[in-house]
């Protein structure tokens, strides 16, 4: 299933990033 690439999805998708990588840090 392929998402458009909204603003709102990358955002959804870089504060995603960030916290699993403080997570794993």
């Amino acid at each position: 299933m392929l998402t458009p690439q909204t603003p709102l999805t990358i955002r959804f998708r870089a504060a995603n990033t960030v916290r699993v990588q403080a997570t794993m840090q």
